[in-house]
């Protein structure tokens, strides 16, 4: 259904979504949907369909899915747009999944973006998941790229995130990054 909405009649879709309860799960699926199928041909316009929902919550929500579609062809555009996106907490939202998407595959990436981005927090959390997937595959590097941080406090708490995350679900490769 979320296809051939998508395909056939955005404007219809907005109202079928604007027709449903504001706390239905059904309704954040068919926008998140939406947006996905609009995203895969034209990310533009369901940047431009998503602008449009009538809640911040659908609105966020359907951007969110938007721009991981574009992170996953074009990743530095989607970021560009998520810095320049002027929703607040919801731009925060938007590049720390830009950064935990695209840390997957290429960890240096999220790196060079972390080290442009104002918020603190945000530097740490695109630090940290950055080289949590780094030290899943190479941990001497991870720890190349940790012993690089100049800034104390940040260095401590990716360090933390980091343990603490492997810690959990691979005891071992907490372990020997510790011993690296």
């Amino acid at each position: 259904m979320a296809d051939e909405l998508a395909e056939n009649d955005m404007q219809a879709a907005k109202e079928i979504i604007k027709g449903m309860p504001r706390a239905s799960g059904q309704r954040q699926h068919l926008a998140q949907s939406i947006a996905r199928d609009l995203a895969r041909r034209d990310v533009k316009g369901a940047l431009k369909w998503a602008e449009s929902l009538e809640t911040q919550e659908t609105k966020a929500d359907a951007m969110r899915h938007v721009v991981d579609q574009w992170a996953e062809r074009d990743p530095n555009e989607a970021f560009a747009f998520a810095q320049d996106y002027s929703q607040g907490r919801h731009r925060e939202a938007l590049i720390r999944n830009i950064g935990r998407r695209v840390a997957r595959h290429s960890p240096k990436k999220v790196l060079e973006w972390a080290g442009n981005v104002e918020s603190p927090n945000l530097r740490r959390q695109l630090t940290g998941n950055a080289l949590e997937e780094m030290a899943g595959r190479n941990p001497r590097q991870a720890e190349e790229y940790l012993g690089q941080i100049e800034d104390p406090a940040l260095k401590s708490e990716v360090t933390k995130d980091i343990v603490r995350d492997f810690a959990r679900e691979a005891p071992q490769t907490a372990a020997r990054f510790l011993e690296e």
